[in-house]
């Protein structure tokens, strides 16, 4: 009900996508009262590659707020940024700059554990591709695959980077390709050296050889396994066309457009890229590297133009894609289920929601766009310009906004 005691226009809430955008939203949007389903297209729980997501002291503010989630209880520490003189500056771990940094990460998978857990198992549906929503005066039917179709007043969609509702719905925001793709990799510490376990375990790590960079630091370990395990990361450019084709075609043959997972890679190109660490790389990334399995991920911009389509909105990376430089993309999804939340809580008949949906896609949209900027420039200069300067605020602190 509404202040005047009519019922509110916006009951039911269908979210599509049920990775941690997806999963916030639906906490966000439950604990504002809306009854809320999450549809996710897998057919068993994620599962994730362990990457790391860094934690700002807002971030893990609105977590603890939304969803009783302490990071802090999962979250590895860092103390220092320090950096490494690439190989071909001499042999040896040499230390060419460090500086005190405070920096918290969670893994991506303990993360999506805790938002499940909070979320519950009983309105999290698996199995279900979404097709589309038809729209309607009094709501929306939203279509899936297998046949299935679910009424709402709302549709979320938080399909991640390569949306299909952001291409039916918002077609000219395309993904647009940077340039670099990442290599990754993750190994636990305790198969690493003695020395490169003493470099990691109190710092992020920098490597910059010559126009790429390779940042990697320590995150929680998986679910059983001893201690942390080292996040890994080679940024490193591609040039568009036939080169980025082969490298982003599996072992099967399929083209993979954003992401390769661990063991899809062409064994071709991990022996080249294993050439190139050795060349490249000191001798501790290059440990890491050595022990771990690679898989690759391509850097993109999705242009952030509109988050809200009369019942059909856009979250996370559904609605923009922003570079991992910033360390945006989870927090820009919560700060925007929590003002989606806020908004339709503030909303009496649908006029209103139709205001605050409009008002709510500014203020992100906004955003979204802070942030792409801001990654697009800190990819150039390390990866276009060379003018990285270790140590650089306007680089290396993140600024969150203050929406949420």
């Amino acid at each position: 009900m509404d202040g005047s005691g009519m019922a509110h226009p916006v009951r039911d809430i269908v979210v599509v996508g049920g990775s941690h955008a997806g999963l916030f939203a639906g906490i966000a949007l439950r604990n504002a009262g809306f009854r809320v389903r999450i549809f996710e297209r897998a057919p068993q729980v994620l599962q994730g590659t362990g990457g790391g997501i860094r934690v700002q002291p807002r971030l893990a503010a609105i977590l603890q707020r939304e969803a009783g989630i302490d990071l802090s209880q999962f979250a590895t520490r860092t103390r220092y940024d320090r950096h490494l003189a690439p190989r071909s500056a001499g042999p040896g771990n040499r230390i060419v700059f460090e500086q005190a940094e405070e920096g918290a990460f969670a893994s991506w998978s303990s993360l999506y554990r805790a938002l499940v857990a909070r979320f519950g198992r009983d309105d999290y549906v698996l199995g279900e591709t979404c097709l589309d929503a038809i729209e309607a005066s009094d709501g929306a039917v939203v279509r899936f695959a297998g046949g299935r179709s679910e009424r709402a007043d709302l549709v979320v969609y938080a399909d991640g980077i390569g949306s299909a509702a952001r291409a039916r719905l918002n077609p000219s925001a395309v993904l647009q390709y940077a340039g670099y793709v990442v290599w990754r990799g993750l190994v636990r510490m305790d198969q690493l050296s003695g020395e490169t376990r003493d470099l990691i375990r109190d710092a992020r790590l920098f490597v910059i050889p010559g126009l790429s960079h390779v940042i990697c630091y320590p995150v929680p370990g998986e679910d059983g396994e001893p201690g942390h395990r080292v996040n890994a990361m080679w940024y490193r450019n591609v040039p568009a066309g036939p080169a980025l084709e082969d490298l982003m075609t599996d072992r099967e043959g399929v083209h993979r457009p954003t992401s390769l997972k661990a063991g899809s890679v062409q064994q071709r190109h991990i022996d080249a890229f294993r050439r190139a660490v050795e060349a490249e790389l000191p001798p501790a990334p290059a440990e890491i590297f050595a022990k771990a399995e690679p898989f690759v991920t391509t850097i993109n911009d999705v242009e952030p133009f509109r988050m809200a389509f009369g019942r059909q909105l856009l979250i996370g990376d559904a609605s923009a894609a922003t570079r991992p430089h910033v360390s945006a993309s989870t927090a820009r999804a919560l700060l925007a289920a929590v003002g989606l939340a806020d908004a339709l809580k503030r909303a009496g008949g649908m006029d209103e929601v139709r205001a605050e949906l409009s008002a709510w896609e500014r203020e992100h949209v906004a955003i979204a766009q802070e942030f792409t900027n801001r990654g697009r420039m800190i990819g150039r200069r390390l990866q276009v310009e060379g003018t990285f300067v270790p140590g650089d605020p306007e680089l290396t602190q993140i600024t969150m906004p203050v929406a949420g």
